[in-house]
């Protein structure tokens, strides 16, 4: 009897079992052999530790098992439908489970982008609340006749856009004509020895700056401190404010910052994604005699392929830095965006055996509610990014 056919470390039939002595038994669970294995735990019926050549032989098997079932599904992960087909027919034991093969990849997929990012140098174009375009006058009548000439231009868009009919774009202009009051008045009072929201600058004993906002109610010479966020609880809006606003201000200067938080959160991302493209495949083919778990593992498989190409287009990507060229990411950024929709394409072909008229059809369909489900998920990686402390 040969050891049972367990899909994490199956036998081949390049290693013939070694018969045990009669009457031997399993030294695991002292089942009694009947063959080269255990038929009951699985165990080997030889000790490698009594034999030299039998502990020399246990390693090289174990490697090619594994190496030969890392090679088997790589090859035919590169065949467009073929490791999803077989499968789902059953020649489990001969492939890495589609989960685990999708974890590894991941893992490394993300692991070589941080080397990818370490390369980004410079900071973003983001404006945010503290960029005041105001910051150069040094004079109150300047900042007044800049900001009249802002709002002179704004106003006539806001005629024009009216005239148009469109709403949307009027009442962005509204909120520009508002910024720029506002940093205007800030400049201003700044300029008149204030704090941006009209507070005078107080030094502390510890030689910091506390700012003391006006109160109308109160002398002007009061310098009893309003309530602030130091004195009352920070609700969760306060605080998710002022993190987007401090993250943005450091990506503004550091776009790696940007791209490694985004890596950060992208797997989880990504692993919620997967169960809802297997429930997408399973709405679009309804009548398929396939349940939802067997439209997971196509959806697990087809994006093995996608992490292993983008982990070939970042090796490109590290390689070409090596070399100082530019070479194998463009080539990559050419083939590539062709490559992966025929791949899919023949893959959906094969899996499912429609003909080519409903297998372009479904195709569509399922690319428009990804691309919608993948526009969903960068959005979300990015307000991660932006929301969450790092």
């Amino acid at each position: 009897m040969t050891k049972p056919q367990d899909p994490i470390e199956p036998t081949t039939a390049s290693y013939p079992p070694h018969a045990p002595p009669s009457g031997s038994s399993c030294q695991n669970c002292d089942s009694m052999l009947q063959g080269g294995y255990c038929h009951v735990c699985g165990q080997h019926a030889h000790n490698p530790l009594r034999s030299f050549r039998h502990a020399v032989e246990d390693v090289f098997e174990s490697f090619w098992h594994v190496d030969g079932r890392i090679f088997r599904t790589l090859r035919d992960l590169l065949v467009p439908g073929k490791i999803t087909r077989e499968y789902l027919a059953g020649h489990r034991v001969r492939y890495i489970p589609p989960l685990r093969l999708y974890v590894i990849l991941s893992l490394i997929t993300f692991f070589v982008a941080h080397f990818v990012t370490a390369g980004l140098k410079g900071g973003l174009d983001v404006v945010t609340d503290n960029d005041n375009p105001f910051a150069a006058q040094t004079k109150v009548e300047d900042v007044v006749r800049e900001r009249d000439q802002k709002l002179a231009q704004l106003d006539q868009s806001l005629v024009d856009v009216r005239g148009a009919g469109q709403g949307v774009a009027a009442g962005a202009i509204v909120t520009a004509r508002d910024m720029v009051q506002k940093q205007a008045q800030a400049r201003i009072n700044e300029i008149n020895g204030k704090s941006p929201d009209g507070g005078a600058p107080v030094v502390s004993a510890g030689g910091g700056i506390l700012q003391i906002k006006a109160d109308p109610a109160s002398p002007a010479t009061s310098t009893s401190p309003t309530p602030t966020a130091a004195s009352q609880p920070e609700t969760t809006e306060e605080k998710l404010e002022r993190t987007a606003n401090e993250n943005a201000q450091l990506f503004a200067k550091d776009k790696r910052a940007l791209a490694e938080r985004v890596l950060t959160h992208t797997p989880g991302i990504l692993l919620v994604l997967l169960p809802v493209f297997a429930l997408v495949l399973r709405i679009v083919y309804p009548l398929r005699p396939m349940g939802y778990l067997e439209q997971l593992v196509v959806a697990l498989y087809s994006h093995a392929f996608l992490l292993l190409v983008a982990l070939t287009w970042m090796l490109m990507l590290l390689l070409d830095r090596a070399m100082g060229t530019a070479l194998l990411g463009g080539i990559a950024v050419a083939v590539f965006p062709i490559l992966v929709p025929i791949y899919l394409l023949f893959s959906q072909k094969r899996i499912y055996g429609d003909g080519w008229p409903m297998t372009l059809l479904r195709f569509a369909i399922i690319a428009l509610l990804y691309f919608a489900l993948a526009v969903l998920a960068v959005a979300a990686a990015f307000a991660m990014a932006l929301l969450l402390e790092g």
